[in-house]
């Protein structure tokens, strides 16, 4: 006969399991001739995989959409790229935020409750700096935002809920509104903690800097709506796609792009910095008969030579860069 576990063995193994010391073999999957899923009770996923593809397409017309806007209001090429998106607890959420974090809670009418658009400060201050004349970039000194700060950076805000708006119209027709601008994760308590959202990480490039943005969707904000958000539905309503591409193609014709030759490079440590005087000469990496580089956007494009046009100093382009 099998040995029997005492009552005390029991309550041991149940508390081992509970603590997570003991976990069951997982091994076999397979049952009966069907494969067996492992089902997180502790986070159920509610949104399915053809959900979740509708969910994807949406927001890459809207990067590509804001993107191409932002371009043109900014004057810099933009680029938004999804990273991820996943179900999870809103307290895991809130756990992958630091503070301070430039979070923008607001409602979606007719949709009840909710969702948030959130923004590293880096990203944040680097789209004020560029809005504002600046070169934009990394900024290192982290603080919440002023008032004005706030304004401006609504105008960025509420343009994005638009697109945002455009690219679910063929789901459901809503309108988004900022209801607050915080920057306490622990402040922002949309939905109980527990309570399964669906997270989307993007990154954004400006030129030659990057930052962090995304999406919080409440699962209970979207619920309404989760037969809308199939593919056959979504494919059904979604004909007219086409139509915004030459205006999407204007749009970028539009952009002004810097262009610049460089003509060099050189090392210095900061005892010559500090030393450097009106008259002094700098040694550059480059011969005087080697081409320079012509950038757009800071990227190198072409190589050529340096010359006169008229009055002005001009640009000849040579020949295609290698590395393009």
């Amino acid at each position: 006969m099998a040995d029997i576990l005492r009552p005390d063995e029991i309550e041991a193994l149940l508390s081992a399991l509970d603590k997570g010391e003991i976990l069951p073999p997982l091994e076999d999957k397979k049952m009966f001739g069907r494969f067996i899923k492992e089902y997180d009770f502790k986070r159920p996923d509610k949104f399915s995989k053809d959900q979740l593809r509708v969910l994807q397409m949406i927001i890459e017309n809207f990067t590509r959409n804001w993107g191409t806007f932002l371009s043109a209001k900014m004057r810099s090429v933009v680029h938004i790229n999804i990273d991820k998106i996943g179900q999870l607890t809103y307290e895991e959420y809130l756990r992958g935020m630091t503070q301070p974090w430039v979070i923008v809670v607001y409602s979606a009418a007719p949709l009840e409750g909710n969702a948030l658009f959130e923004f590293s400060p880096m990203l944040t201050f680097g789209i004020l700096d560029k809005l504002l004349g600046g070169y934009g970039g990394a900024y290192e000194n982290i603080r919440e935002l002023t008032e004005i700060e706030e304004a401006i950076f609504s105008t960025v805000v509420n343009d994005g809920l638009r697109y945002f708006r455009e690219s679910m119209k063929e789901v459901e027709k809503i309108t988004p509104r900022i209801e607050s601008i915080e920057s306490n994760p622990q402040f922002v308590q949309i939905v109980p903690p527990a309570e399964i959202v669906l997270s989307v990480s993007m990154d954004m490039q400006i030129d030659d800097f990057n930052g962090l943005l995304g999406f919080c969707f409440p699962f209970l904000l979207l619920e309404p709506i989760s037969n809308e958000l199939k593919t056959k539905s979504y494919f059904s309503s979604n004909r007219e796609v086409d139509k915004y591409k030459p205006l999407i193609t204007d749009h970028l014709k539009n952009i002004k792009l810097p262009v610049s030759g460089k003509l060099g490079s050189a090392q210095v440590n900061v005892r010559d910095v500090l030393d450097l005087e009106v008259g002094d000469v700098l040694k550059l990496d480059t011969l005087l008969k080697d081409p320079i580089e012509i950038q757009v956007s800071r990227q190198t494009r072409w190589t050529g030579r340096t010359g006169l046009s008229g009055k002005f100093r001009a640009l000849k382009i040579e020949k295609e860069a290698e590395d393009f």
